[in-house]
């Protein structure tokens, strides 16, 4: 079977594009969800959660009780207004430095 090695979430657009094992590329649309605030899907390392801000840039310490909601950036010039998600992405925090999330960003 195919696993999932890469996956890549639109912040506005509400589309998705995963890779597999095999080489296959997948591209999904999400339906039922209303477009215009963006939607992050966050980072579990560790026992915490994180997201980064799809305008700024800014690394986002969330706890769980902030899954599925509607958050503001922490960085008082940005404040734009997202989704988290209520699904994360785990990460080995060995393996993950913080300032690497910070170097992601959407890619297109």
């Amino acid at each position: 079977p195919a696993v999932f090695t890469c996956l890549a979430v639109h912040p506005v657009e509400l589309g998705i594009a995963g890779g597999d094992n095999n080489g296959m590329v997948y591209l999904l649309r999400l339906i039922g969800r209303n477009a215009g605030v963006p939607y992050k899907v966050p980072f579990r390392i560790g026992m915490g959660y994180s997201a980064i801000c799809p305008k700024c840039g800014s690394n986002l310490n969330l706890n769980a009780g902030m899954l599925g909601s509607q958050v503001k950036c922490t960085n008082p010039t940005c404040n734009q207004v997202m989704i988290i998600d209520p699904v994360a992405v785990t990460i080995n925090a060995t393996q993950t430095k913080q300032e690497d999330l910070k170097k992601k960003r959407s890619w297109w």
